[in-house]
């Protein structure tokens, strides 16, 4: 009786045994998950890179403060005409033009942007450059001072360029949109949420009283605006979506345009 008693005590032991090691199978954590490669990483890593430096570049923050020996002084001349094309000549003092070959950053040393109604438009390596076949009508010019790598110089912390403006004969093709804007007294009037057809020419009309820098997001155009007289900004609606158009200086909202 004894030995029955025992020997039930064993395998009931056993079964106790068996299923405490089959719930700790079941409830194990799987090791054997898939673990991203180094490749795949480095991927995500350098597209987290690519953001960053697209929304730098978007909101004017990828650039560099001056660290020439002397502070620079830059000067921009057009000449020509419809024609025979328009030469923008800068003349900077204290800066070196490299070649677009040199992409190592060296202290005032570097190339230009210009840019044509806000946009960029090339890069350039030389003091003159040959700009053709402008639509009629007045063409806001800017260069800006940029590193061998890409990055703007800035002078305490605002861009160091230049501007002019070309008048081009000829008549001036009408806007599908016409939007006007005026700030004044820290305040901005202006129409509220416009609704864009896509493809349309699109022509914002701004009158200010004071220096100011008129930012569309999304489309990458900001153009200088100031009190002497109305400024226009044209561009195609050519990319769907809502887009913030600001005051880049004050950061002052003023408006949306919906491009649908």
């Amino acid at each position: 009786m004894k030995t029955i008693t025992k020997l039930s005590f064993l395998v009931l032991s056993l079964a106790l045994l068996l299923a405490s090691c089959a719930s700790e199978t079941a409830t194990a954590p799987d090791t054997t998950q898939p673990v991203a490669s180094t490749d795949t990483t480095a991927a995500m890593e350098d597209m987290d890179d690519m953001d960053d430096l697209e929304e730098g570049h978007e909101h004017g923050e990828d650039g560099r403060e001056w660290d020439g020996p002397t502070e620079p002084e830059i000067s921009l001349r057009v000449s020509g005409d419809e024609a025979t094309g328009w030469t923008i000549t800068t003349e900077v003092v204290g800066f070196t033009l490299t070649d677009a070959d040199t992409t190592e950053a060296v202290p005032a040393e570097g190339h230009l942007h210009l840019f044509v109604d806000g946009q960029l438009a090339t890069m350039v390596y030389e003091a003159e450059h040959l700009l053709n076949d402008l639509e009629p009508g007045d063409h806001q010019i800017m260069v800006t001072l940029s590193t061998n790598d890409h990055l703007d110089y800035l002078l305490d912390g605002e861009p160091i360029m230049a501007m002019d403006t070309i008048t081009v004969a000829g008549e001036i093709s009408d806007a599908d949109v016409v939007l006007d804007v005026a700030f004044s007294g820290g305040s901005v009037t202006s129409p509220t949420d416009p609704e864009i057809p896509l493809g349309s020419l699109v022509e914002i009309i701004v009158v200010t009283d004071v220096v100011e820098s008129l930012h569309l997001h999304g489309y990458d155009v900001e153009v200088a605006v100031t009190p002497d007289a109305p400024t226009m900004v044209r561009f195609i609606a050519d990319i769907p979506g809502i887009f913030e158009v600001e005051l880049e200086e004050s950061g002052v909202f003023v408006m949306s345009i919906r491009v649908q």
